[in-house]
């Protein structure tokens, strides 16, 4: 990283470690992990060779044995050639039955939007909900001049909340009342 007086800034706003405001040592790790992972991923883009995946992962273990060394625990190691754990099937009665995973995927964020090659907002949620563990559901808290059916969300009765198992071995479903006055009042529109 450069420091500021080799990198002049242009006029503007800024939120990255370059910049000239103390950070909170809470947010910190956050930042750093932020920063760290654009620079990893421009490394491991940079690695080439006979092989880039077996030196990406080579890269990767170093940098796994780097962090456990400095918290004295063992490094787990990536294993060559790359592979990736996508589906653990549950059992039914009839034996194994498939997971079909969102074609959004999992870990990473998407944006939806309806458009004719974006996958379908039920079907991907559908997906999703039959593989979770946990479904957290965020709510107006009751006493509110919005009720949770405003929200689409269509707990019964209106404001209540609940904890417990879908049938069928679902997962479990919480309604988290949120105390973020941005979410208080949303209202769906009405046809």
């Amino acid at each position: 990283m450069s420091s500021p007086e080799e990198d002049p800034l242009s006029p503007g706003l800024y939120e990255r470690l370059g910049d000239r405001v103390s950070v909170d040592s809470e947010e910190l790790p956050f930042l750093l992990s932020r920063y760290l992972e654009k620079r990893l991923l421009s490394a491991l883009r940079t690695l080439s060779g006979e092989s880039p995946d077996n030196l990406r992962i080579a890269f990767a273990n170093r940098i796994l044995a780097l962090m456990a060394a400095s918290s004295g625990e063992s490094p787990p190691e990536l294993f060559s050639p790359a592979a990736m754990l996508v589906s653990v099937p549950p059992v039914s009665s009839g034996g194994f039955s498939v997971l079909e995973p969102p074609l959004t995927g999992l870990s990473e964020s998407t944006l939806l939007t309806g458009a004719p090659d974006d996958p379908s907002l039920a079907s991907e949620l559908d997906k999703e909900i039959r593989s979770a563990d946990r479904i957290d559901i965020l709510t107006v808290p009751s006493g509110e001049p919005s009720d949770d059916r405003d929200l689409g969300i269509g707990l019964s009765p209106p404001g209540a909340s609940f904890s417990g198992k879908r049938p069928a071995g679902g997962p479990d479903v919480r309604a988290i009342p949120t105390q973020n006055p941005r979410f208080r009042g949303i209202r769906r529109r009405r046809a």
